[in-house]
């Protein structure tokens, strides 16, 4: 059981990494505003030479085939849950690595989604 909540933390770890490169991707796109470029132009820039781009989607891949082993050993009302920890790293890597600005709302909201994570695990156990 311990192997399957480890790779609950590493799929935590491949999802966050998964969107960092999916903005990455996207910033280094220079997309305009939706709907000023035509649809071909908009997949061309997303996907083709967007290395940032495919490097996030096969991450997600990858979390979806450890998703899958998770499910195998892991009660769903877990796991879901458990996810949620992403919010946080996201957050942070957000506001240290993007430099956006994280507002003490979206703060506090996290933290009550950790909270809610804290409980439910020790519940589980």
């Amino acid at each position: 059981m311990l192997i399957f909540i480890l790779i609950l933390f590493v799929n935590v770890v491949i999802g966050v990494v998964a969107q960092i490169m999916l903005k990455k991707g996207m910033m280094s796109a220079n997309i305009g505003k939706l709907g000023e470029e035509g649809f071909i132009t908009l997949i061309k820039k997303m996907f083709f030479w967007n290395w940032n781009v495919w490097i996030g989607g096969i991450l997600y891949g990858l979390s979806l085939i450890n998703w899958i082993i998770i499910l195998t050993q892991i009660d769903l009302s877990f796991a879901y849950p458990a996810i949620s920890s992403n919010y946080f790293f996201v957050a942070l890597f957000s506001k240290f690595y993007f430099k956006e600005h994280v507002s003490w709302k979206r703060w506090t909201s996290i933290f009550v989604i950790i909270a809610g994570i804290i409980v439910l695990a020790l519940g589980s156990f």
